[in-house]
């Protein structure tokens, strides 16, 4: 047997991956990209100022220069490295709030992924007893901590979306589990005609109201709040329907529900608009390294995952819709368009 060092130090890299997630959870925990936002500093200021051991901290920023988020310089001094503004709160490539996210609710239970390989019972209710948003409904500080992560990473991710949706000869949307409405607000500017709805479960559009008021869009968008599972919650008889990044979340048999409650809402002829990540149909490999990271997220916290294009073909066509075209973005994520048809929908 002859001996193969490159393959041993890339399977100890790949099992080392949860201590690099530690050290990135401790980089926004202290603060340290915060601090050197306003320029470099000596180790031992920054250490000062973030609480830290000096000779420990440089340890910390000596192995994570090595993955570009720090940058360390002559006099022992230190500066953000091309990914350190990720690991800042408010920055224009923030995962700040993603990692303190991660660090507080998503790390433990992901231990149990082997049992969710054995039984597709979701990681978190083996480790919380409880399915992840039931967990997150009895903790709300880390219920909006989790809602502003997401805000957060997919403001960033899905910048470039909003030109790459096609709303043309649309003048009403629904934006289904549109949180915030950030993105409807987006589409405002890029549709001058267009008006909505955005609807979210009640706590969660409390948010929208306020932020489409301060974009001065009140009069072309209100707010809904509901159950995108129950078909009399949805706004009814709107042009289109948009569901970004939601889907992903579900089991196909859960989503297959959302969409049939929209289909019926919709009614013949609707609309349908979905952002997601589209897989390579298998077994093509590698996958995109972001659809890689949000698969395995999707398998373990939820048991669920993201899908191909004939993944999407076939849910839509059991729900209602016709798969019209799947059209890239400038993002990791893709726009699935579909139209409510008047075949009988498949129970």
């Amino acid at each position: 047997m002859t001996h193969d060092s490159e393959t041993t130090v890339r399977a100890v890299r790949l099992l080392a991956g949860f201590q690099y997630a530690q050290a990135a959870f401790a980089v926004a925990r202290l603060g340290l990209a915060g601090h050197l936002m306003g320029g470099p500093l000596p180790v031992p200021e920054l250490a000062r100022r973030s609480g830290t051991d000096p000779v420990r901290l440089r340890q910390l920023l000596r192995v994570l220069a090595g993955e570009d988020v720090f940058v360390l310089l002559d006099g022992d001094r230190v500066d953000l490295g091309p990914l350190g503004p990720a690991f800042a709160p408010d920055t224009a490539s923030s995962a700040y709030e993603l990692a303190l996210t991660w660090a507080d609710t998503l790390y433990a239970p992901y231990a149990e992924l082997h049992r969710t390989l054995r039984d597709g019972v979701p990681a978190p209710e083996h480790h919380y007893g409880k399915p992840m948003f039931d967990w997150f409904a009895d903790h709300p500080e880390q219920a909006a901590r989790f809602s502003a992560s997401m805000r957060e990473g997919l403001r960033t991710v899905r910048y470039g979306v909003p030109t790459s949706l096609d709303l043309g000869g649309i003048r009403s949307v629904v934006d289904v589990g549109g949180a915030d409405g950030t993105l409807l607000a987006r589409l405002a500017g890029l549709y001058p005609e267009l008006t909505g709805v955005v609807f979210d479960l009640p706590h969660v559009v409390a948010e929208a109201g306020p932020l489409l008021a301060s974009h001065g869009l009140g009069a072309r968008f209100t707010t809904a709040g509901g159950d995108f599972f129950v078909a009399d919650d949805l706004p009814s008889g709107a042009d289109c329907y948009l569901l970004s990044y939601v889907l992903h979340d579900w089991s196909d048999v859960d989503a297959e529900r959302i969409l049939r409650a929209v289909r019926t809402a919709g009614g013949d002829g609707a609309r349908l608009r979905l952002v997601e990540l589209v897989l390579p149909d298998w077994p093509e490999h590698p996958l995109p390294p972001f659809a890689a990271t949000m698969d395995l997220t999707m398998l373990g916290m939820l048991a669920a995952g993201e899908r191909t294009a004939r993944d999407w073909e076939r849910m839509l066509a059991a729900t209602g819709f016709r798969l019209d075209r799947v059209t890239p973005t400038s993002t990791p994520l893709a726009v699935v368009e579909a139209t409510a048809t008047k075949e009988t929908i498949r129970s």
